[in-house]
């Protein structure tokens, strides 16, 4: 499958990146390595957005204007991840704490309704891509991933239009496809595999926290009745 019509952006340029992100020891190291790469993925989604606005003539105009977010509030935000990570305005406030202090898109799809491939295509090539960058994770941290059960019953919410905070941090943790606890002073590391929706892209993000942040997400899955077990051969 041919990579600039099936990806967003080739997956070796964040791939690259791939052995400083194992080799930082704090959340803020992430954040310095991953900048970069983050900058440049904004730079790509916002020419897409400019093509696909150029389109619809003078309506793609009058919606540029509306919705194109600022030079100041893209370095704003990107001064923000650099500084405090992906820390929310509710946790900031004293409400539900976010799980995860780093989140990076190494991978994404165009839009899966632009794909002239089947689901079984698609889910092959993410899964080898998945399963490869899971492949360097274990190696660098010589040690296997761990997986996460969540019962059924406790994701029923996902049917429904809104979600709780807790809800939506299930449903985070529910896309994680394999998990290396915090090991040797480095933060945990988790591998998701996300979409949004039908005919949306298919993202594999590299998710990250420090200690107390795994023993929030080991507390919220036994809430809900799950388990973190070895991954299956």
């Amino acid at each position: 499958m041919v990579s600039d019509t099936f990806w967003l952006a080739p997956p070796e340029q964040s791939l690259a990146l791939l052995s400083r992100l194992l080799a930082a020891h704090d959340i803020p190291q992430l954040w310095a390595e991953a900048a970069p790469a983050c900058e440049a993925r904004t730079q790509l989604l916002e020419a897409r957005l400019a093509a696909k606005l150029d389109a619809m003539g003078e309506l793609g105009a009058q919606m540029r204007q509306d919705m194109r977010p600022g030079l100041l509030d893209r370095l704003r935000d990107l001064w923000h991840l650099l500084t405090g990570g992906m820390r929310s305005d509710d946790a900031a406030d004293g409400g539900e704490a976010d799980l995860f202090a780093f989140r990076m898109s190494l991978a994404e799809t165009l839009p899966t309704g632009e794909l002239p491939v089947s689901a079984d295509a698609l889910f092959a090539e993410t899964g080898r891509l998945r399963e490869a960058i899971g492949a360097r994770i274990t190696r660098e941290r010589q040690a296997a991933p761990q997986q996460i059960r969540i019962p059924a019953a406790a994701l029923a919410f996902m049917e429904n239009p809104v979600w709780s905070a807790d809800e939506e941090q299930l449903a985070e943790i529910a896309t994680i496809t394999a998990y290396w606890p915090p090991m040797a002073g480095k933060p945990a590391l988790a591998l998701a595999e996300q979409q949004q929706d039908a005919g949306l892209p298919v993202e594999l993000r590299l998710l990250a926290h420090d200690a107390a942040g795994h023993a929030a997400f080991m507390a919220v899955i036994r809430q809900a009745g799950g388990a973190v077990q070895a991954q299956a051969a």
